[in-house]
């Protein structure tokens, strides 16, 4: 991790392939070869010049050749056993800042990860939603029609039929977080009657800027009356969070204001009715 950023910078698709191996628990240390002999003779074939490079695994592993095979020394048996030791595999986030400026190796990264079948289930939250973001932010930067819609594809794709408690709620977090007004409000139609907190979130997103609340069009009303039916905030919690930034008038509100005074009024008419 302390030369993570260099190594990336310096031999990027080696040292991905090294965190990918390392975070799904299969890195093996690579044990040192020494240097050959120098010659000392002219007899000394190429191949036996060779052959001092290799790692003794593979002189002895050689098929059909002749060669006597060589006994491992002790040191090397325990050199061997070492490779294997099980280690604790840290959690993929970890990893995440190590990737800061490698947009494509990151989500190389993610995608090896979440292909693997043994993906905990607390690490799936962290590992979608990042390669969500991430596929979101590639598809921003590219100016190619084309090109923007694959990578908004890729990202549809990856969280359909995920709805993983928590990854929900990021995933239409990480579409306000873009401005994506279109695509929160798809996210919010798909996930919203499973999380109704996400009606609060959409409330205080619409209300934040007049574009957004262009965007947004009628969706306000549809997420204020399932606020009011679903009692999520009451009416003065309502009119407090839409008058944070100024964006959002009276006028604008006027059916859902109307809906809760006369709510109001038959309450109090049935309260104060005679038995």
């Amino acid at each position: 991790m302390k030369y993570a950023r260099v190594l990336l910078s310096n031999c990027p698709q080696r040292t991905t392939e090294l965190f990918i191996d390392y975070y799904k628990g299969k890195y093996k240390p690579i044990t040192e070869v020494q240097n050959p002999p120098e010659p000392q003779a002219q007899s000394t074939s190429t191949l036996q010049s060779l052959a001092a490079f290799l790692p003794l695994p593979l002189i002895n592993s050689s098929a059909g050749t002749k060669t006597a095979a060589v006994e491992p020394s002790p040191e090397v048996e325990a050199e061997a056993a070492e490779d294997t030791t099980v280690y604790q595999i840290p959690k993929p986030r970890t990893a995440f800042s190590a990737f800061v400026g490698h947009p494509q190796e990151f989500i190389t990264f993610l995608e090896a990860l979440i292909s693997q079948e043994s993906v905990k289930e607390e690490d799936k939250v962290d590992l979608y939603t990042t390669l969500f973001e991430m596929y979101l932010d590639t598809a921003s930067r590219k100016k190619a029609t084309t090109e923007k819609e694959e990578w908004e594809t890729k990202a549809k794709k990856l969280i359909e039929g995920k709805d993983q408690e928590g990854l929900r709620s990021d995933i239409f977090r990480s579409f306000t977080s873009a401005k994506d007004t279109r695509g929160a409000i798809q996210a919010l139609k798909k996930y919203g009657p499973e999380e109704p907190q996400l009606y609060v979130d959409a409330l205080t997103y619409f209300a934040s800027s007049p574009k957004i609340l262009e965007e947004a069009g009628e969706e306000l009303d549809v997420v204020l009356k399932r606020i009011n039916d679903e009692g999520l905030m009451s009416p003065l919690q309502v009119i407090q969070a839409l008058s944070n930034n100024a964006v959002v008038t009276m006028g604008r509100v006027k059916k859902y204001l109307s809906d809760n005074i006369e709510r109001e009024r038959k309450e109090i008419s049935t309260v104060g009715a005679p038995p």
